[in-house]
């Protein structure tokens, strides 16, 4: 987990970069514009035109800000498309509001003649001839309509140029963080199914399983070859469905069955086990080899031969797809050092945060002799989850 957010944290500097870069460019573009200009024309530096776009611009800068921050992420991140777009219409009509507050001065009151022309050297001896009186046509300056006139139009078009450039690079450096946790969590899901192979096909399992069997050959042939048919349809899941991204709910209850039924062999009558498992689970899709581990710990830490021990498993899918997973196992005293379960937990819950983010609940309760874990996932149904699970 810690990777997934050193990643986010150098996207968004590298996002924030971008936008101080354009910034940067849009600030200085006034200054060389004024620089060419009197240069060309061998004027004076007009600093007031270059401070009037500098203040223009800072209007620009602190809207694009508060979509950068507070607009943007609604959609790119939470999909709140409605919100978002009544927002930025609020945010635009506030724009042309300050943009036009700024721009109404007392209107200039200007001749039919802008410059006076210099008159004529007089020549020595004779009078300088006088030009004929001239009345000013004084007229105010039209200004512009309060709003939508033609310079507020301009400032749309470029604030709408600007928001857009602003939520195309989000969604670009999303698109390239999902793409990343789809790796990540796809290294996950093979690194996960190879320790659990590992731990399935060690010789210690094989072992137990087989002594089992061979126990039951001559007590129950019957029990033995239903022993050996579980022992298949396990291996069989582990090899051909332990590798997909998600499959469906039904397939992950009867693996869950299946396991159980083997360690029901094993502890014979020294463990009490409830499960309560759907036969006919909803169409709604897990990710593999998920539930297991919970139960695997519960086996692995509940186990007591000196005091009753006990294991309680139930899955339940709601009418939606939602999916509630629950494990209760007792706890024989452990030692100080050996945490119940921790680093497989730990690996579960960053996996469940690579597939489903904020969208999870996973509460783990541990007391003295008992220990709770319950999951609940959202729905995922067999498209929406073939698309991508870690939406």
């Amino acid at each position: 987990m810690k990777t997934h957010q050193l990643m986010f944290k150098a996207q968004r500097k590298a996002e924030l970069a971008i936008y101080g870069a354009l910034w940067v460019l849009l600030f200085v573009a006034p200054v060389l514009t004024v620089y060419a200009e009197s240069h060309a024309h061998h004027a004076v530096y007009d600093w007031h035109g270059v401070i009037h776009a500098w203040r223009m611009l800072a209007v620009f800068a602190a809207v694009f800000a508060v979509h950068n921050f507070l607009l943007a992420p609604l959609v790119v991140y939470g999909g709140r498309r409605r919100l978002y777009a009544l927002l930025v219409v609020v945010l635009m009509v506030g724009h042309c509001i300050l943009q036009t507050s700024l721009d109404r001065r007392p209107p200039r009151m200007r001749t039919t003649e802008q410059t006076t022309r210099p008159r004529p050297a007089a020549q020595p001896g004779k009078r300088p001839a006088e030009r004929p009186a001239q009345h000013p046509d004084k007229r105010p300056v039209e200004q512009p309509p309060l709003l939508l006139g033609g310079r507020q139009t301009i400032d749309i078009i470029i604030l709408v140029l600007l928001l857009g450039l602003n939520l195309a690079t989000k969604y670009f450096f999303k698109s390239a963080d999902d793409q990343k946790r789809m790796k990540e969590l796809e290294k996950e899901n093979l690194q996960r199914q190879l320790e659990y192979l590992k731990y399935q096909l060690s010789p210690h399992f094989f072992m137990n399983t087989l002594n089992n069997i061979h126990a039951l050959v001559d007590i129950d042939p019957d029990q033995a070859r239903h022993t050996i048919e579980v022992l298949s349809q396990l291996m069989r899941y582990l090899l051909y469905e332990g590798n997909k991204p998600m499959v469906p709910l039904q397939r992950e209850v009867d693996f869950i069955a299946n396991y159980i039924d083997l360690m029901r062999i094993r502890y014979a009558n020294d463990l009490r086990i409830a499960t309560d498992l759907p036969p006919a689970a909803p169409d709604t899709m897990v990710p593999p080899l998920l539930f297991i581990t919970f139960v695997e710990n519960a086996f692995k830490h509940g186990v007591s031969y000196e005091h009753p021990s006990f294991i309680e498993v139930s899955v339940a899918a709601d009418a939606d797809g939602a999916v509630r997973f629950a494990c209760r196992n007792s706890c024989r005293p452990q030692p100080a050092s050996d945490e119940h379960g921790g680093l497989g937990l730990d690996n579960t819950d960053k996996r469940l945060r690579l597939i489903y983010g904020d969208t999870y609940t996973l509460r783990i309760d541990r007391q003295a002799d008992t220990f709770d874990v319950h999951l609940a996932l959202p729905p995922a149904r067999p498209a929406a989850a073939a698309e991508s699970p870690s939406t």
